[in-house]
């Protein structure tokens, strides 16, 4: 059972052994070093985070929380030198489904992993399925089809598309876009113009006269078509990431 692990540790040679234990048994690890980091790595393809709680920028705590506080469900393992039972309670209350000290045993680590991403994926595996238009979208597993013919989505695409289909019923400003889907400030609104275009290029039947994501002059952009949410259905194509 391999997954996409966003792996949030400042400490280089701990993260060498956890990279290795992990990519051997099959998962693709994206690492960043400090909790600032952290909040401008995950996207919807992360299946799965493991978080130091001692961090340069925003603590684990931190990091964990707001997460939590946007909605975002993806399972969180903390791994602490702290091990007294108050800090595993914050750690827990915070968040987190589970709680792992340092010094660990690599495989306890990778059997926690197993069994955290076994929950996740029965508990998503009703997840909806979003229909705009004639394109179909599965964020959970980054596959998404215009007809039968597969799209492929960079990360960030795929970030940009999912917080407009989550925002479907109103118009988002080029700022909120930096600010919730980049991390950064209003001064770079021609990124997201470009990104955009990109996206356009890649779910839009004709670019030139886009039909799904349309401009709002002098507002921002919002969905030209209903969302349609339905589950899954067995024929569904296996799951996979985006590239």
């Amino acid at each position: 059972m391999s997954a996409q692990v966003l792996l949030v540790e400042d400490d280089v040679s701990l993260t060498s052994v956890l990279r290795d234990t992990l990519e051997s048994a099959g998962h693709a690890v994206t690492w960043v070093s400090s909790g600032t980091e952290a909040l401008q790595a995950w996207s919807p393809v992360i299946e799965l985070v493991i978080l130091d709680l001692m961090l340069p920028g925003y603590d684990g705590l931190t990091v964990c929380g707001h997460w939590r506080q946007k909605g975002i469900e993806t399972p969180i393992l903390i791994l602490s030198a702290r091990g007294g039972r108050d800090d595993r309670i914050q750690g827990l209350t915070a968040g987190a489904d589970d709680y792992l000290t340092k010094p660990f045993d690599p495989e306890e680590l990778l059997a926690r992993v197993q069994a955290l991403l076994r929950r996740a994926r029965y508990r998503n595996s009703a997840d909806t399925t979003h229909r705009i238009g004639d394109v179909t979208v599965h964020f959970l597993s980054g596959m998404i089809y215009r007809g039968e013919q597969r799209i492929f989505l960079s990360t960030k695409e795929l970030q940009l598309l999912h917080y407009l289909v989550r925002h479907a019923t109103r118009v988002v400003s080029r700022e909120e876009l930096l600010r919730e889907v980049w991390g950064c400030g209003a001064s770079l609104t021609r990124t997201v113009d470009m990104h955009v275009a990109t996206l356009r290029q890649k779910v839009e039947a004709d670019p030139k006269v886009p039909a799904l994501i349309r401009t709002v002059r002098g507002e921002g952009y919002r969905l030209g078509v209903e969302v349609k949410d339905s589950l899954p259905s067995d024929s569904q194509q296996p799951v996979g990431g985006s590239r």
